[in-house]
């Protein structure tokens, strides 16, 4: 069994068993089975593909490091667009965070730019782009794409769209995680963090609602998340 599946297992066990009543607690958005404590699905809008069954994608990543072996990709045409390219995620937290699957290498002429921007309840919330660099991994898995804290006690909706810019962009979706708040008190309260790998180039860059961090690489560089605006909730 390789290290990769057995980090993903253990991921997977991990927010499994955050799936407890009372307090605060973390759940997952499969981007395949969905909310982990609802069964609400994410709503895709345009020619996604469920990335392990595509017999025509160019891009191909490892099954064993995608959580729960699932994905969903799309690719922005270009110059203008002739269909929507869109995923929404509806969840009753205060905090999100989504994490997606970055390309570095793949064969002539496929579209590996990652440009996706990010709308929170109707408002522009973030953005997120990877320029690949081939001389690196060929695939980074739980990327950080965009995080959104402090968020109301309420319902929110979340919509992620491979932009399309210049250039075309692949957004190839893993998963979400969720902070749920029941309002009930809670002797503690757990966040999970998953295991992330960020891109080693230094050409990724994330904008979003969240306090400004770096997230480090595995090679010693980092991504900032930028504060762009002040989300009112």
């Amino acid at each position: 069994m390789r290290p990769s599946f057995c980090l993903v297992s253990l991921l997977h066990f991990t927010l499994q068993w955050l799936l407890v009543s009372g307090g605060v607690t973390d759940r997952i958005i499969d981007d395949t089975f969905g909310d982990s404590a609802t069964q609400l699905q994410v709503g895709y809008t345009g020619p996604w593909n469920l990335g392990q069954n595509c017999t025509v994608c160019k891009v191909n990543p490892d099954t064993a490091q995608a959580y729960d072996g699932t994905w969903h990709d799309i690719v922005s045409n270009k110059p203008k667009p002739t269909s929507p390219h869109f995923a929404t995620l509806k969840f009753n937290g205060t905090a999100i965070w989504v994490y997606c699957i970055l390309a570095n290498t793949a064969g002539h002429g496929v579209v590996i730019f990652t440009n996706v921007s990010f709308e929170l309840d109707g408002a522009m919330a973030g953005t997120y782009e990877h320029i690949p660099n081939p001389s690196h991994a060929p695939f980074l898995y739980n990327i950080p794409a965009f995080e959104m804290t402090d968020l109301s006690i309420a319902e929110h909706t979340l919509v992620m769209t491979a932009v399309q810019g210049s250039s075309p962009s692949v957004l190839l979706f893993d998963y979400a995680v969720y902070t749920y708040d029941d309002g009930e008190p809670s002797s503690s309260s757990t966040k999970s963090t998953p295991s992330t790998q960020t891109s080693t180039s230094g050409t990724s860059t994330s904008s979003s609602g969240a306090t400004t961090q770096n997230l480090m690489h595995s090679h010693g560089s980092s991504v900032a998340l930028t504060n762009v605006a002040q989300l009112v909730v």
